[in-house]
């Protein structure tokens, strides 16, 4: 149904936001969570997510009708424990800013941080369901778009979306089992991409490779040495490659060319990686 299709966007949006958020500020939010796991911390809860930004988008999402039947169920099962988990980081942001465990000795700080962490908790594993699913669905919409674009003559749109599409898939594989990963079958998925995207003859095209090269050498770096900052580079660099993608098919298309309609044919980034949106 493309009028679902289309609705998937505002999801797609809603996550790339909150991933990037989480990227950039990765770190602070890590050490930020996990003062909070021993009590009430001062500053602390400053750190944290803007999880209040993604409940406004997901509510928009709902309010604009069914998507798909699986990931509405999983938007809406998000939406309700968000509607649980914002009042109490609004909750903990006022009384750290304010500065009332001056008045208290931090009493009331401790039990709101103990109902934060319990409700990051639940958010953090129905966050990564509603993911799974979205990422599930938005390529299999994207795959749709590749064949419409073939069947419309738009090779070059399809070729770089159809990469998008496998590089997608070779990063979420790698991130989630960096230890079991076959080398020789991702270097030659790596070489298929990259033939794929040269395929794309003018100079958007040229603009991928570049930062397709980016990404492929994060993956190697991966391949070699699976640890934290290896797969942090790996999934940046991932997401900087869907930034260009949505800029230059989506944005600035080629004047040569018809621009595609927005479908949601992102590449999304879950908790850390981006989706890009189709057109």
């Amino acid at each position: 149904d493309e009028k679902a299709a289309a609705k998937l966007n505002t999801l797609i949006d809603a996550t790339n936001r909150f991933n990037s958020d989480n990227v950039s500020f990765a770190q602070f939010q890590a050490e930020g969570l996990a003062k909070l796991k021993g009590g009430f911390a001062e500053g602390a809860i400053t750190n944290q997510p803007h999880y209040d930004r993604l409940q406004d988008a997901l509510e928009k999402s709902k309010k604009e009708g069914s998507t798909f039947k699986d990931l509405d169920a999983e938007r809406d099962n998000l939406l309700n424990v968000l509607n649980e988990l914002v009042p109490v980081y609004k909750e903990l942001t006022s009384y750290n800013d304010s500065k009332a465990y001056m008045n208290d000795g931090g009493a009331k700080g401790k039990e709101l941080a103990a109902k934060y962490v319990a409700s990051v908790e639940k958010f953090d594993a129905a966050y990564a369901k509603f993911s799974d699913v979205l990422t599930k669905t938005n390529n299999e919409q994207t795959q749709k778009q590749v064949e419409k674009l073939k069947k419309e003559g738009k090779k070059g749109y399809a070729a770089a979306m159809e990469s998008t599409l496998r590089l997608t898939n070779l990063v979420e594989n790698l991130e989630k089992a960096p230890q079991k990963a076959d080398k020789a079958a991702v270097e030659k998925e790596l070489s298929e991409i990259d033939a794929l995207l040269k395929s794309v003859n003018n100079d958007r095209g040229q603009v991928l490779v570049d930062r397709y090269n980016s990404v492929v050498g994060s993956v190697r770096q991966v391949l070699a040495d699976s640890n934290e900052n290896n797969l942090d580079e790996m999934i940046q660099s991932f997401n900087a490659y869907i930034d260009i993608i949505i800029l230059l098919l989506f944005h600035f298309p080629n004047p040569r060319d018809q621009a595609i309609t927005r479908n949601p044919a992102s590449a999304l980034k879950k908790k850390k990686k981006k989706n890009t949106p189709i057109n």
